[in-house]
């Protein structure tokens, strides 16, 4: 695609994509189901596992409290209320999130004119195939597209909107606050620091904060205890502040353990370039890109929340479960793809220090611990490389290749998925 082309052509191409790759994937789905490699298909019982079951009560049956126990509390409110209104089955609400995440595509596809290789292959992305469940991520995917489409176009409204809808939709939102904040700081000179502190306050925490506070009057209403949600993830699923603790750990298994190592690389990479461009900034005056600059310190907050509010599930470790998850199905994760693989010319001594980084990464999770443990997490490493070699000009092979191995990971972990193995908590 060239700058030529219309954007609602781009939109519409990247929409078509995103829809013909979901109708792809449930067709091969169909087709390893009846030649006996699996032996379950996605339909309205198989499809609603885990958290969908909780999305559910929350929009049929209401908000409930409970001290003691797991219950509805522990859940945001805008997708159970889409799902309620449209009062349809799982695996309906499972194709409606397909068209939330080809929507955010379309507003992606339009920000970075992306070809279709490139779209297909983040669309192949492991995470993705959350947005094919009854899950609440394809919904606060595609808000959050939307929101960066209205800072790329400068429709402060826009972006405004999406940010008090997002605050409704998941608890990942909180992530944006500081973010957002950091990017209108860091996007103006320091001298204009007070008016920029006053746009970021206006135009992106008081919609965020009203948002998180319509959520919680929500809940009130129902439930009558105010903040019934904070209370419930600290009480029931055991979120609470703590100190990480070396080396990190995964209660999900080795099953997804390298996926949320590589999300934690992501997340810490994202950090170190936000501490830099911040000290440019303080330094040289240096004005930082908007897209970047906030995807980046979504990223960094997110690794500080796996970091010191991980779930206390297993005493004397700091769980990095779901990590992935929370990650690499956001429109950051593919603003980051985008910056360190397709806007970049990578040259030899990059992939050395890259895989030098990469390995010290790997050994806060302990890979120091036995060979096998070093190379299992050097998988990463493999990846990252290929990332890296994607963006060389006229070299494909290496994205085809990735879009292969991303393909089998989604059928794999849907498959998972379907028969009840818990990916996430």
């Amino acid at each position: 695609m060239t700058e030529t082309v219309p954007e609602r052509r781009v939109f519409g191409t990247a929409v078509l994509l995103t829809l013909g790759y979901a109708a792809f994937f449930f067709v091969i789905q169909f087709f390893i189901y009846r030649i006996g490699l699996v032996q379950n298909f996605p339909d309205a019982s198989t499809i609603q596992r885990w958290d969908s079951s909780w999305y559910k009560s929350v929009g049929f049956d209401g908000y409930s409290y409970s001290p003691t126990r797991q219950t509805t509390s522990g859940f945001f409110w805008l997708f159970p209320a889409v799902w309620s209104l449209l009062g349809c089955d799982a695996l309906v609400i499972s194709i409606v999130n397909i068209l939330f995440l080809a929507l955010g595509f379309g507003a992606l596809a339009v920000i970075f004119r992306l070809p279709a290789r490139v779209q297909l292959l983040w669309l192949s992305t492991p995470a993705v195939f959350f947005a094919f469940v009854p899950y609440a991520e394809a919904l606060f995917f595609c808000l959050s597209c939307f929101c960066l489409l209205g800072i790329f176009r400068r429709r402060l409204w826009l972006a405004s909107t999406m940010l008090f809808l997002m605050a409704l939709t998941r608890a990942t939102a909180v992530f944006v606050i500081p973010a957002f904040l950091a990017m209108e700081v860091m996007a103006n000179s320091r001298r204009e620091i007070i008016k920029s502190l006053l746009r970021g306050v206006w135009y992106f925490v008081l919609p965020s904060l009203l948002g998180l506070a319509a959520f919680v009057l929500i809940q009130y209403s129902a439930t009558g205890v105010w903040f019934a949600y904070f209370k419930a993830q600290a009480e029931c699923w055991k979120r609470v502040w703590a100190t990480p603790v070396f080396p990190l750990f995964s209660s999900g298994g080795y099953l997804t353990f390298w996926l949320n190592a590589l999300a934690v690389f992501v997340c810490l990479t994202a950090f170190i370039y936000v501490i830099v461009v911040l000290i440019g900034w303080i330094r040289k005056n240096a004005i930082q890109e908007r897209l970047l600059t906030v995807s980046m310190a979504y990223l960094g907050v997110a690794l500080l929340s796996t970091l010191f509010y991980s779930p206390q599930w297993s005493p004397g470790h700091t769980d990095v479960i779901g990590t992935f998850r929370y990650t690499m199905l956001s429109p950051f994760f593919f603003v980051f793809l985008h910056h360190f693989g397709q806007a970049r010319d990578y040259k030899w001594y990059h992939y050395f220090v890259v895989v030098l980084y990469a390995s010290s990464v790997w050994m806060a999770f302990g890979a120091y611990f036995h060979i096998r443990e070093f190379l299992f997490f050097t998988v990463n490493t493999l990846f990252i490389i290929f990332y890296m070699l994607d963006s060389r000009r006229g070299a494909e092979w290496p994205g085809q290749l990735l879009l292969v191995a991303n393909f089998l990971l989604q059928v794999s972990f849907f498959q998972q998925f379907l028969v009840g193995v818990s990916l996430v908590d």
